[in-house]
């Protein structure tokens, strides 16, 4: 009998408590401010499914009309105004919500001059009271082995277009992961919006613009190919920056976000130890300006397919510069060819190695084998 009442205290307990945690297997697809609840249903539609937004019931009601999950903003920033009680007040009203993902708990700590010790008491408090996840985004790789360890989940934000190479993104979002270490979960936060609109940020920088939909989807990739499991969108709509006014970016990003939705076995697959690495027909080419392989290739090991990706082990190859790159992909055990994916034709292997072109910011996927 003991038990049997222990099992249905914690079935009730789950029932009162509500989903704590998306279910195993969810890939979070998220955009930040979507400004108003009137954005929901075109963010849904688009393919997201997590939005940020405030800690507040109506918010997260609305935001599970349309299926979304939300990272929600703590009422108290980390640092000398900080204040617990109003946290502990909305995370004990809040936490049980089946709409509410992760707690937001510091945004750019490393770039406003928030201390670790600052954002890992307001994580303490925060967990004191509930008991969904933590989230802290950074804003420098190199400053993550200092936060790393405080949040459930550490996020990452480059948005380098076009003040600096796209290959600052990738190099940031693998340092982040190296301080992450190989359980914690990594976000990568990734530019879809212009700089002009932040001109306090930005002064006297020339020729600022939006990235393009070849940049938007090597940054995507480029995530993918650092490790990370999850992918946000910076903006929808934060004030400043209002989508609605740029529908060619936001054609681009529905586009890439659809294309991560169709392969989103890539995105959550394995990636085992292969020993892949890349060498290139003019040595001179082959560096970033990130002084980096310009090329990043890593194996990806599909354990469950869909109807776009079938099982199998895959090489991803993304190309992190603005040049046309004749390159090779080692691997120790290949067939004697390989399906490029969604290319319509096969490359061969010669040695253990594959040679090929690759455009601009492109991206070719080799497999399944």
């Amino acid at each position: 009998m003991r038990a049997v009442r222990l099992v249905l205290i914690c079935i009730l307990g789950a029932l009162l408590a509500g989903c704590r945690s998306p279910a195993p297997g969810f890939f979070p697809l998220g955009i930040y401010t979507p400004g108003s609840t009137n954005s929901l249903e075109a963010i849904r539609a688009a393919g997201f499914n997590v939005v940020t937004g405030p800690a507040s019931r109506d918010f997260l009601q609305a935001a599970g009309w349309h299926q979304l999950q939300v990272l929600a903003a703590i009422p108290s920033t980390p640092g000398r105004a900080f204040a617990a009680a109003p946290i502990q007040s909305t995370v004990r009203r809040l936490d049980g919500n089946t709409n509410l993902w992760a707690w937001y708990v510091a945004d750019e700590p490393d770039l406003n001059g928030i201390s670790p010790a600052d954002v890992a008491q307001a994580n303490r408090t925060v967990k004191r009271f509930g008991r969904k996840p933590t989230a802290v985004v950074l804003y420098s790789g190199s400053d993550a082995l200092d936060y790393a360890a405080i949040p459930d989940i550490l996020m990452i934000d480059r948005y380098p277009i076009p003040w600096l190479p796209l290959a600052n993104f990738s190099q940031n979002v693998r340092l982040a992961r190296f301080a992450a270490g190989p359980k914690k979960p990594l976000i990568a936060v990734i530019q879809a919006f212009d700089w002009n609109y932040y001109p306090e940020l930005l002064a006297n920088r020339p020729n600022l613009r939006v990235p393009t939909y070849d940049e938007i989807r090597c940054m995507t990739y480029c995530a993918l190919a650092e490790g990370a499991n999850g992918l946000f969108y910076y903006a929808y709509d934060d004030g400043k920056w209002r989508m609605s006014d740029h529908p060619a970016t936001w054609d681009a990003l529905r586009r890439v976000v659809g294309e991560v939705n169709q392969r989103l076995p890539l995105f959550t697959a394995r990636h085992p130890w292969s020993g892949v690495y890349v060498t290139y027909a003019d040595w001179a080419s082959g560096w970033n300006e990130a002084l980096e392989s310009a090329v990043t290739a890593t194996l990806l090991d599909v354990q469950a397919g869909n109807a776009t990706v079938k099982k199998g082990k895959y090489v991803l190859s993304v190309n992190t510069t603005a040049r046309t790159l004749q390159f090779q992909v080692h691997l120790s055990v290949l067939p004697e060819t390989l399906a490029v994916f969604n290319e319509n034709r096969n490359v061969r292997v010669n040695d253990g190695f594959v040679s090929d072109e690759i455009g601009p910011y492109a991206v070719h996927i080799y497999g399944p084998f």
